[in-house]
């Protein structure tokens, strides 16, 4: 009797993380003012549920040519989803 054995398996979104954008992603890292927000390239974006000075990690995952969704994650915990322009991150290092 033979048995069929694979060394591939189901592919599966561990915990705490929700969806693939969470994984295939660009991160960057970045720290909450005062007033709940942080700066990406100049651009100002609220973070509902952070505190100020909470080192907050952006996982950036690219939709389509020209908008990109920006996941805000603080102590794998997911805070806030934001969807923006690819035309405001031009020039975006990582």
């Amino acid at each position: 009797m033979k048995l069929r054995q694979s060394l591939f398996r189901e592919f599966k979104v561990k915990s705490p993380f929700q969806s693939v954008k969470d994984i295939f992603c660009l991160r960057l890292e970045r720290t909450a003012d005062p007033y709940r927000r942080i700066s990406v390239n100049n651009l100002q974006l609220p973070i509902h549920g952070a505190n100020p000075a909470d080192r907050i990690q952006i996982r950036l995952y690219p939709l389509n040519a020209s908008v990109s969704e920006l996941r805000f994650w603080h102590k794998d915990r997911l805070l806030d989803v934001h969807t923006i322009k690819n035309s405001d991150l031009k020039g975006l290092q990582f």
